[in-house]
């Protein structure tokens, strides 16, 4: 049988793990995945709850090859692109409407003599999947960063392109959001909102499963790949507050100020033993029934912790944090946009602090 430790509990016939505390069920911290192949291939090992194996180039190229042959693309999402380039009105209309989904496009300065200056955002996914618009300064950029996605998708430098932007310039974006932040504004970018759709961060999250089903529900700008209990059936947790609260009068708010009993907290203590201790029945090959993980997930209880990397623009951060610290929002809930809102404002505090303030436009 799987044994973990039962926390603050006597219970000895049966150790597992429960979270009484918010600060250790739900977490969120800046994470630099890197630019290159490997990125994409820690955003996929999140499934097995493995965002730090020690991989080799090797083994990496041939995880990247697996997932983009078979269609396997949130991981691909991930790692960014950012570029500048010089483009007229037909040129953005036509971009606009055949490509816009997972295309960030702001203007620099309109109307120059060679069409208006941009700012274009995109994943690696994006850029390979519509290679034939990519600028060759960025497809050499994809090129040398990314050689296994590249040849996965069998593609290359001298492939068919319809020019739709000239002048392209590559901004690094290694040294991380604020570093972006500054290169667009010393490139003549100064609207705010425009600056927060170009930053990008990624975030490695914990929070209880109900939790990241209301926060995964935030889709525009973001991306998304989480540990997978379909492989993983070892290392479960679960989140029991400090304190449940009885049922507000006003249905539209979940929860009122007073507190339960606490024999309900005992109650779903009880709970969550026996449902681990069928979990673990079931799939026990020994002494159990055996049954795949898959199968065996579905009686797991709602409040079983769940991991996940999240990749978005600030501009889509700074709307999950607007609307899940408003003070309706469910407490447990406010304590995950407290911490969305320190780990960014200490990663990157400039670019941050700008977008936070921009309410109304997120």
């Amino acid at each position: 049988m799987r044994r973990a430790q039962l926390a603050n509990t006597e219970k000895e016939s049966h150790l597992m793990t429960i979270l009484l505390n918010d600060a250790d069920a739900i977490r969120s911290r800046y994470v630099d995945l890197g630019h290159d192949d490997a990125a994409i291939c820690k955003a996929a090992r999140i499934s097995f709850d493995n965002l730090d194996y020690a991989s080799t180039p090797e083994r990496d190229a041939r995880l990247v090859n697996y997932l983009i042959k078979n269609l396997h693309w949130s991981p691909v999402a991930h790692p960014q692109l950012l570029f500048t380039a010089a483009a007229n009105e037909k040129t953005l209309l036509r971009v606009a409407s055949r490509y816009s989904a997972g295309l960030r496009v702001e203007i620099i300065r309109p109307n120059l003599s060679d069409g208006s200056m941009i700012a274009v955002g995109v994943s690696v996914y994006w850029a390979l999947k519509h290679w034939t618009i990519m600028p060759d300064t960025v497809r050499q950029a994809v090129i040398d960063a990314f050689p296994a996605a590249v040849a996965a998708a069998n593609v290359s430098l001298y492939a068919p392109s319809i020019r739709a932007f000239a002048m392209a310039d590559v901004i690094d974006i290694k040294g991380g959001p604020d570093s972006v932040y500054d290169a667009l504004r010393s490139r003549g970018m100064e609207d705010e909102y425009s600056l927060s759709r170009m930053v990008t961060a990624s975030l490695i999250n914990k929070a209880p499963i109900w939790m990241a089903r209301q926060l995964v529900k935030h889709q525009v700008e973001l991306v998304w790949n989480e540990v997978s209990r379909r492989y993983v059936s070892d290392g479960l947790e679960y989140h029991l507050p400090d304190v449940l609260y009885k049922r507000a009068a006003d249905k539209k708010q979940g929860s009122s100020d007073e507190p339960a009993s606490t024999n309900a907290r005992t109650a779903v203590l009880s709970s969550l033993v026996n449902e681990d201790e069928v979990y673990d029945l079931l799939i026990d090959e020994t002494t159990g029934y055996g049954v795949a993980p898959e199968d065996a997930r579905g009686i797991l209880p709602l409040n079983t912790i769940t991991n996940w990397v999240w990749t978005g623009s600030f501009n889509a951060l700074a709307r999950v944090y607007q609307l899940r610290s408003h003070e309706g929002t469910q407490r447990a809930t406010r304590r995950f946009a407290e911490q969305l809102d320190a780990t960014l404002a200490e990663a990157a505090p400039a670019a941050w602090s700008r977008a936070r303030q921009l309410e109304g436009l997120v």
